[in-house]
């Protein structure tokens, strides 16, 4: 199974604080474009340097680097190994997956620590609240996205009337 990915957090480099990168947190919903078995989740960095054109990719698909991603393996919740019929992480196209990932500093108060603490946990996604607008293909977030794109068609017409 594969999904489009999704964007933890964005800095500008130029006003990030230490205290700004001591964890990171965010709950994630995507649709699965293939079937198969969810295994794991791919992190990655990307980052651009402005105002020049140059970027450095370390995503799946970029150009091999000395940075790699990081693989975290996705465990289904059942406690025995008996238990484990598969289904829970078995995914058919178009199924909605959801997610929590916390990324934590391992030493807050050490500046030089690079290692940080990764968490994932999976959630139902027919049971948490979705962002709005949700780009997970659902087709309640889908109906969801359509209805704000139609009210903000009809604000901008608005504001045209308002200015002749």
């Amino acid at each position: 199974m594969s999904c489009s990915y999704r964007l933890l957090e964005e800095f500008d480099l130029r006003w990030v604080e230490t205290s700004d990168l001591q964890s990171l947190e965010g709950k994630f919903f995507a649709s699965a474009v293939k079937g198969g078995r969810a295994e794991s989740l791919a992190i990655w960095f990307d980052c651009s340097f402005q105002p020049s054109s140059v970027q450095l990719r370390t995503g799946p698909g970029a150009p091999d680097t000395h940075w790699k991603q990081t693989l975290v393996p996705l465990m289904p919740s059942r406690v025995s190994k008996e238990e484990d019929d598969g289904d829970e992480l078995d995914m058919e196209e178009g199924d909605v997956v959801a997610w929590r990932l916390e990324i934590s500093k391992s030493s807050p108060e050490d500046e030089e620590c690079r290692r940080y603490n990764i968490s994932v946990g999976m959630l139902d996604a027919a049971t948490e609240e979705h962002p709005t607008p949700c780009q997970c293909g659902w087709a309640k977030c889908e109906l969801i996205k359509a209805l704000l794109q139609k009210q903000e068609e009809e604000d901008d017409e608005e504001d045209v009337e308002d200015i002749t």
